[in-house]
This record gives structure tokens, sequence and C-alpha cells, in this order.
């Protein structure tokens, strides 16, 4: 009676080890040999109802029982042992897999932690999950001391219903980039731009929160726009000495002759002859008028456009034989945005300008190329250079060159400059433009 309960028992097993051989079969790369393995568990519960069968009816059929139970027992040996193989594979597979997937972890790990930016994990709550090493050496906490911590208790009190907004919108639109500043342990302030994206994780969702310190790039638009305030000073002074020494004495004289005019005893002849005075001081303060006008917004600039007017002034320059100005222009077929335009020709003219004032140049090559959507200007001489970071320093030495470089940055546009005393000097312009329809 044992033996037979025996028996029963393991036939129940073994379909049961088929039955879940089979589910294995849906989910399995390698389902070869999950179906081996299953037909060898089927066979094996055969096996063991043919010995059962044996236990339950004549001896007479022992012996045929006995025989049929050996040839499935070879088989189902066959069968495991082929199932047994692949899998031996697929497990050698799941080795290199696993030990790729750990290289692949400690690598994001060396790249997490050596990054010098400060990257933070939290939950929408705002509640920290990770964050790397150099977030934790800049604010002075430990990792262990960040992770029980909130978004706001790392902010500026300026920042805690911003960031609950931005948050919000990271969550809507799926990323954000913001401003915000950190606070360290010691109270210092640190400012950041926040690029924040949205991560959806199987445990939940996470806003992972990539900040840079900006505090340079703050220091520098405040020198940029005390360069534009100082720059627009002195265009203001200089309207208004213009005005004073142009407009002021021709306007005094011209109210002089209409005094004289008035007077009873004035005879007909000097009266033509204040009104002809009159006259032509009015043509020459029209004249006077015209001129600071177009000090201040060149005419030429909207009537015929930047590259007309640049060949207008290298004309000019180029007769005067004190210095060669070669110009060159490369698909430049339509008119930009008028803005652009005048700063453009306000930044040659001034390089040009420079060039001849300090640079002992004979030379000046000007080339101006409109390629991918930018507008690209190179400006080369062959004078003496200069030390960039000396004239930058100077405060008055300086004004034109801090000049070209607010202008450059007030529509975006990035310059750079290759000072070298022996080969004269080179700057380049990049600016993003859109021609006009």
């Amino acid at each position: 009676m044992i033996t037979i309960s025996a028996l029963i028992l393991s036939i129940l097993l073994q379909l049961t080890a088929f039955v879940i051989a089979i589910r294995l079969i849906r989910v399995s790369r390698r389902r070869l040999a999950w179906i081996l393995l299953a037909i060898a568990f089927l066979f094996m519960g055969l096996r063991r109802s043919i010995e059962l069968f044996g236990w339950l009816y004549d001896e007479p059929y022992s012996a045929l029982y006995t025989n049929v139970s050996y040839m499935i027992g070879i088989l189902v040996s066959i069968l495991i042992a082929l199932g047994v193989i692949i899998l031996s594979k697929v497990l050698h597979s799941l080795k290199k897999t696993e030990q790729f997937r750990k290289a692949a972890e400690e690598r994001f790990r060396i790249l997490f932690n050596s990054t010098s930016d400060f990257i933070i994990v939290s939950d929408p709550k705002g509640d920290i999950v990770e964050v790397n090493k150099n977030t934790c050496k800049v604010l002075g906490y430990s990792k262990t001391e960040m992770l029980t911590k909130n978004f706001n208790d790392i902010l500026t009190s300026r920042y805690f219903n911003i960031f609950g907004e931005e948050m919000k919108r990271v969550e809507a639109d799926g990323k954000m980039i913001f401003e915000a500043e950190y606070k360290t342990s010691a109270g210092s302030i640190i400012p950041v731009e926040i690029n924040a994206r949205l991560a959806g994780i199987q445990d939940g969702k996470y806003i992972i929160c990539v900040a840079r310190d900006i505090a340079e790039r703050k220091e520098l638009r405040k020198k940029i726009l005390k360069t534009i305030i100082e720059t627009e000073e002195k265009e203001r002074r200089r309207f208004a000495k213009d005005l004073h020494d142009g407009l002021g004495p021709l306007l005094s004289t011209i109210k002089l002759y209409i005094n004289e005019l008035e007077g009873e005893d004035i005879e007909e002849k000097e009266k033509k002859d204040y009104i002809k005075y009159t006259s032509e001081l009015i043509d020459e303060a029209v004249a006077n008028t015209r001129n600071i006008s177009n000090n201040i917004t060149p005419n030429i600039i909207s009537n015929y456009g930047l590259v007309r007017s640049v060949e207008a002034f290298v004309n000019k320059i180029n007769k005067t034989q004190h210095v060669e100005i070669i110009f060159k222009c490369i698909e430049i077929r339509e008119k930009f945005d008028e803005t652009i335009e005048l700063i453009l020709y306000r930044i040659i003219t001034e390089l040009i300008n420079n060039t001849i004032k300090h640079a002992a140049a004979t030379k000046i090559k000007i080339v101006l190329e409109h390629l991918n959507n930018k507008l690209l200007l190179t400006y080369q001489d062959d004078g003496i250079g200069f030390d960039l970071n000396q004239v930058l320093k100077n405060d008055s030495g300086g004004m034109g060159l801090k000049n070209i470089i607010s202008r450059i940055d007030s529509i975006n546009g990035s310059i750079s400059i290759n000072e070298n005393v022996e080969k004269g000097t080179e700057v380049l312009i990049r600016i993003d433009v859109e021609r006009r329809n």
C-alpha cells in the first residue's frame, strides 16, 4: 500500500513539474530546453503510471511493463540531458549578462559621482531619494543626511513656492528648466540652473534634477548689463555733445539774426543779408541734424542693407590708401533683421577703427557668410595684436571691445578673439538668423 501511495504521489509531482515547464515555455528565451524537460516530466509520469499499473494487475504483464519502463527511462534521460545542456548555455549567458549589468552599473555610478553638476533624485513631493557625491560635497552634508531631506530644506526661502510650482509643471510636461538657489550647511547661497525631468520607474514616479552653478554666468550678466548701461550713457553724452557743439551755436546765431530783423532801423539790404545768412544757417542746422541722426541710426542700413553699407564704408577707407580692406560675402542674397544688420555694421566699423588707431596694420580681410541659418563674420588684420585680458581690464581703453561683446550678447550671438602679436588679430562672430520672407 505504501508503494502504491508513493507511486501516485510521484506521478502527481511529475505532472505538476510538467505543467510548470509548459508555463515556463511562454516566458523563457530558450523555449526548446523547457519543451524537452516538459516532455521528460510527462514521460516520467507515464513511467510511474506503468509501474503503478504493474502493481495493480497480474504478474504476466510485469516483464512487458519493465521493458517499456526501461525504454521510457532511457528516453527521459536523453531528454533531460539535452534540456540541461541547453539550460547550461542559458545560465552562462545569464552570468555574462549579469557581469555586463554590474559593469554598466559601475560605469553609471562612476559617471554619476564624477560629474561636477548637482544631481538630485526626488519623489514628486520633493523628498530626496538619491544624490551624487558632488552635491553632498558642495552643500556640506553627508549622503545619509541628504536622503533625510526634502528639496525645500536645501532651497532659499524665496524659492519655496516657485519650486513647488515648477515641480507641478514637470509632472504635467515631463521636463522643465528653471533657476533657483541652493543653501549650504554653512549658510552660503549657490545660484543654480535646474534641468528637471520626470522619470517613471517600476515602483513609482521620480524627478531627476540636474543643477549647474551659474554664479559666474550671473556675474557675467551683471558685467554685460553694466557695459550696456555705460555704452548707453556714452552714446547719450556723445549725442548731447553733438547737439550742444553742432546745433547749439547755429541756433543761437539764427536767433541773433532774427532779433536783428525785428529792429526798426535796419536797412533793406541788411535785412536781405540777414535773411540769407539765416537761411544758410538753417540749411547747415538741417545738415547737422541729419548727420547726428545718421550717427544714431544710419539710414544706409534701412535703405540698402548690411552688405552695401559695409561696402560703402570700406570704399571710403580704401580711398585714403592708409590700409587695404578686402570685403567678401558668401551666400548673402537677402536682407536680415534690421537690428542684427545694424549691430553688425557698428561692430565692423568699430573693428576697422580699432585696427586703424591701434594695430598699425596694412591689410584687413572681412568675410561675411550665411550658412545653416547662421551669420558668420570673420575679421582679420595683420597688425601688432594686443593683450585681450589687459584691454578688458582697462576701463577706458577696453570700452570699444566691451561694447562689441555686449552688442553680440544682446542678440544671443557668440564671439571668439585670437589676439596674436605676431600674426595680427582674428575675430570670429556667430549669430543665429532667420531670413526675411
